[in-house]
């Protein structure tokens, strides 16, 4: 899949790239105003590009695949993605697009992130997804944009028992057709609400979405307050080492098993309480970096409750500087021990 390398394992994505502009505020403006940013950066972007930067500083080899227009923006998307250890040779430039970007103002004061999200004309289409883009593929990740390409990529990791893992915020065009194909979906608060909204209990929502499609595994974050995992009653090792033990704070992992309502299902739920970070300037991406934790957890075969803390860990490390990426930890920043079975 790489060029030049055809024994490597690599994660294979499909979403946004796109370019931040960040302006960081004191606080957020009222209708009318005129503000001063106190700060201002122009980086890249993207949820799924995000990740597998993450992806890349802990080790692993990671492939975009995205659609990009043929202007200066796509030049500086690739630029990074490629200098961070990201491939981009199947990235499509399209003359007549314009570079997806995103106008991102950063509130000081509430330690909030607002996204104005200019998106590409055009998707990368079904017609174009090869099938020899899988070959050496270990994970496919998809962030549910450009769906149909995502689509046809997750039907060919399926037939070829590729795990495949989902970040899906809200529903797009198409979303349900992706959902029933993945193995681990990734979310927020409120989009499993969609899936039982006469439910008020998360677990039973979360429940919900799981039953759509194959998947074993529900995630969901919660910003400050950490994150839940539920998933199926399976024979797979679930105990952290005495190691990671250790060294994670006291009290910022739990366990529960729980039985569905109707009696026919028990499953597993962690919850992991977020890491407290050394500082706050910029949430964004931190949603993305958590992720790079999960899918490093699911290669390296660690117990699902370790997926929790290692993403945990790294999306608060990102908390410290400005941008999406800029704070991401590299492998050798983390302790070795939360890397490993």
């Amino acid at each position: 899949l790489l060029p030049g390398e055809h024994d490597v394992m690599v994660v294979l994505g499909i979403g946004a790239a796109c370019l931040d502009l960040i302006a960081s505020v004191s606080s957020y403006p009222n209708p009318d105003d005129k503000i001063r940013s106190n700060t201002f950066v122009t980086v890249g972007g993207g949820n799924c590009a995000n990740t597998l930067v993450g992806l890349a500083r802990l080790g692993h080899k990671a492939v975009m695949v995205t659609k990009l227009g043929d202007d200066a923006n796509a030049s500086a998307v690739t630029k990074e993605l490629e200098e961070e250890g990201v491939s981009t040779h199947l990235c499509r430039r399209q003359q007549g697009l314009d570079t997806a970007f995103t106008y991102i103002i950063v509130d000081e004061s509430k330690a909030t992130r607002t996204c104005i999200h200019t998106p590409i004309q055009e998707d990368v289409d079904a017609a174009e997804v090869r099938s020899h883009w899988l070959d050496h593929v270990a994970l496919v990740h998809s962030d549910s944009r450009h769906t149909l390409a995502a689509i046809e990529i997750a039907k060919m990791a399926v037939s070829r028992n590729i795990p495949v893992i989902v970040d899906m915020e809200k529903p797009r065009a198409h979303y349900k057709e992706l959902l029933v194909l993945v193995d681990v979906v990734c979310t927020n608060s409120r989009f499993p609400a969609l899936f039982s909204p006469d439910k008020s209990c998360l677990q039973e929502q979360m429940l919900a979405l799981l039953q759509v499609g194959r998947a074993h595994t529900v995630i969901t974050t919660l910003g400050a307050q950490g994150s839940v995992l539920l998933r199926r009653k399976s024979d797979d090792g679930t105990s952290i080492s005495p190691e990671v033990e250790a060294l994670i704070p006291e009290g910022i992992l739990s366990h529960t098993e729980w039985t569905s309502p109707d009696g026919q299902e028990s499953f597993d739920i962690w919850r992991c309480k977020a890491w407290t970070p050394c500082s706050i300037q910029d949430p964004t991406g931190a949603g993305d970096a958590f992720i790079a934790g999960v899918i490093h957890g699911i290669l390296a075969r660690l117990p699902p409750p370790q997926w929790l803390l290692l993403g945990s860990k790294i999306a608060s490390d990102k908390l410290a500087l400005a941008g999406a990426r800029a704070g991401i930890p590299r492998k050798d920043e983390l302790p070795a021990a939360l890397l490993c079975p």
